[in-house]
């Protein structure tokens, strides 16, 4: 109960996270006071004197600073910029550009920086950061109209789309260093968050029972991490522009894989059918949306959607079908979808971990949190149901029937064959000594067990004068099963079928998949009256008692009438090498 309201408290702690930092997130290059008088005005060609505040451009092309030619030759654009005056006093002393291309800024008619070097032709042309910040000189910073000329060449886009666009920002170096500092903080600390819960869950798939669904999870929080760090080193360190467009083609398949692989990890840990038919309609839709539009920062934000619409489609069956964990991770989901609707433009931005994806993955740890913890109560519940078992188990072979019965026979076998009732003895010791050896352990190689087996086989063959044999060949001697796991079938058979003399006991080995062990026992001899066994004896108990100890999760027990007797088929997954058994 704790548990449950520990992460219905992150899950809505993480919402309102969401929500309070949608609302004040300020993006990395704002544009504080930015204004124009008139349309931006376009020309491709070049000359100084386009760069000065008073030449007549009424001539050029009206065109938004936001369609831009790529892989172009030379060309201008100049804006009017109205700076209002500010409410602290200060005037705007800096200006931020991001443009795909290489350029030169004219303020006022004033030179006042190069990105790169503007080229008439592609070899001419040197690439500069995508990323700029300009300082304006006090004497032209005033509040008022301004003219901002830029002489641009993209020839190195590198991406399909026939247009960019350029972004501004108009405020003071202070404030841009603030807001990349925190910007970049926050960022690093979630791809660092994202890292951590990476290697915790691949180090449970290492060292545990190899499940899919932690590796999984792992390779999710890692494909994050590694958008968001791709984010983050552009911002910090940044990079040539030609280089933008191939990391948001990195950056957009990361972001399919991360679907996909969300998509793979809800299917293995509701256990869902069709896994692979699930994850191949994603990949599909994936691949339409990719070719419908040719913008990559679209793609990604509609590639993120077919993941997430099926992610919601699977939790929402879970919650459903009543799958542990689909609570917390469809209420996840819901907040990423609600953070994702407010500010689709930020999906593969600097904010898009920590204000969206960051919470399907809460969800995401407290259902797998939940999961440890019922296998961990399962287990111990198992343990406790083992050793009443077992007590159960050494109270029937020890019982006084039992023991009387044994000795009665001692007694009539001294009188008649001296050397044969000293070979009884040391059976009935035999077995009750490997009893006691195995009582205290988990799991015993195969060989003893059939020493087991047929020491007690050896006694109840001298006691009732039928002779009963165990054939077990070509079996794995070193296979490590549950103690006393096959004496309890044996002891079943022999009270619910009364085999005849000269009957056998069979058992055989079988590999049904690689790590997957099967073994057929048949007990001989006719079934009782009514076709059937009881299906909850003590003996059953303990069998799945003692599986459900050893692999957990991770065993079947099958039985049924055959031809000559009855026969039951129990297999287990082995544990992984250095894993727990």
């Amino acid at each position: 109960m704790a548990f449950g309201r520990a992460w219905w408290a992150g899950i809505l702690g993480w919402a309102g996270l969401v929500l309070t930092l949608s609302a004040q997130h300020p993006a990395p290059w704002p544009v504080p006071g930015h204004a124009t008088d008139a349309p931006a005005r376009f020309r491709r060609g070049d000359d100084p004197t386009w760069a000065r505040p008073e030449f007549d451009d009424r001539g050029w092309e009206a065109r938004s600073p936001s369609a831009m030619p790529s892989h172009d030759g030379i060309y201008w654009l100049r804006l009017r910029v109205n700076l209002p005056a500010r409410a602290d006093g200060r005037n705007a002393d800096a200006m931020a550009i991001a443009v795909v291309a290489s350029y030169d800024v004219y303020w006022d008619g004033r030179l006042i920086g190069r990105s790169g070097v503007v080229g008439a032709e592609p070899e001419r042309e040197v690439p500069g950061p995508i990323y700029n910040q300009f300082r304006i000189p006090d004497a032209l910073a005033g509040p008022g109209p301004h003219l901002l000329a830029l002489r641009m060449s993209s020839w190195h886009t590198g991406f399909r789309e026939p247009t960019y666009g350029v972004l501004l920002g108009f405020g003071d170096l202070d404030t841009y260093a603030r807001i990349r500092g925190a910007t970049a903080g926050r960022a690093l600390v979630v791809v660092g968050a994202a890292c951590v819960v990476a290697i915790v869950f691949g180090l449970f798939w290492w060292l545990g029972d190899r499940r899919p669904a932690f590796l999984l999870f792992s390779a999710v929080c890692l494909a994050g991490a590694a958008v968001q760090a791709g984010n983050t080193w552009r911002l910090l360190w940044g990079y040539p522009y030609d280089w933008h467009y191939p990391a948001k083609w990195i950056a957009t398949v990361l972001i399919g894989v991360m679907g996909v692989l969300l998509v793979a990890f809800l299917q293995e840990l509701f256990q869902a059918g069709r896994r692979w038919a699930g994850r191949a309609a994603v990949v599909a839709a994936m691949l339409v949306a990719w070719w419908a539009v040719p913008n990559y920062s679209m793609n990604g934000v509609l590639l993120y959607v077919c993941g997430l619409a099926a992610a919601l489609a699977y939790a929402a069956w879970g919650v459903r079908r009543g799958r542990r964990g689909a609570v917390p991770i469809l209420a996840g989901l819901l907040v990423n979808a609600a953070a994702g609707w407010r500010g689709p433009d930020d999906l593969l931005e600097f904010g898009w971990f920590l204000l969206s994806f960051g919470a399907p993955l809460v969800g995401c740890v407290a259902a797998l949190m939940l999961r440890i913890s019922d296998e961990r109560r399962r287990a111990r519940e198992a343990q406790l149901t083992a050793a009443r078992m077992e007590i159960e188990l050494l109270r029937k072979n020890l019982q006084p029937h039992f023991l009387l019965n044994t000795l009665t026979a001692v007694a009539e076998v001294i009188e008649q064959d001296p050397p044969g009732a000293v070979r009884l003895i040391d059976d009935l010791a035999t077995e009750f000594r490997s009893l006691a050896q195995m009582s205290g352990e988990r799991l015993v190689p195969l060989q003893r067990e059939l020493e087991l087996c047929r020491a007690h086989l050896k006694v109840i063959s001298r006691r009732t004068g039928r002779e009963i044999a165990l054939q077990a060949e070509d079996l794995p001697g070193d296979e490590p099963v549950p103690p006393a796991l096959f004496l309890t079938l044996i002891e079943n058979g022999l009270a619910h079928q009364q085999p005849a003399a000269g009957a056998v006991f069979r058992l055989a080995a079988r590999q049904d998949a690689p790590g997957v062990t099967a073994f057929e026992f048949l007990s001989p001899g006719p079934i009782r009256p009514a076709a059937a066994r009881p299906a909850g004896g003590t003996g059953l108990r303990y069998v799945k008692a003692r599986l459900e100890e050893s692999f957990p999760g991770a065993w079947e027990l099958a039985h049924g009438a055959v031809a000559g007797g009855w026969q039951t088929v129990v297999s287990w997954r082995a544990a992984a090498p250095g894993g727990a058994r």
